[in-house]
């Protein structure tokens, strides 16, 4: 097992190497400055005195404007928002205080 590991290892290793050895003969090519037409193609550069020639599409086909929906933020007014504070805070004591009157009415039948 661990033998097969090594040896699988050592490939890697050596695939590694390789591709090391392309890639720095590349770069010392391009640092040279000479640079071949496949290099041209395949980054989408033009030597200089090319012609490029643009054709239109079907998909090119404007279309009509169509006018966004406003989706513009609506604020309360500070006085509504106080006033749905008040309404809450005594909703929440009443609630509060009727629990407590429950369980202390409860405990009195208890006894």
């Amino acid at each position: 097992m661990l033998e097969s590991r090594e040896t699988e290892l050592l490939k890697k290793n050596e695939a590694l190497k390789k591709e090391n050895h392309s890639l720095r003969k590349r770069l010392d090519s391009l640092a040279s400055g000479s640079v071949d037409q496949k290099d041209f193609s395949t980054y989408g550069a033009l030597k200089p005195g090319s012609k490029v020639a643009i054709v239109k599409g079907i998909n090119d086909a404007r279309t009509p404007d169509i006018e966004p929906l406003d989706y513009e933020a609506k604020e309360l007014p500070l006085t509504h928002m106080r006033i749905i504070w008040v309404v809450v805070s005594l909703l929440v004591l009443f609630l509060y205080f009727n629990r407590i009157y429950r369980t202390v009415e409860t405990s009195d039948d208890v006894l």
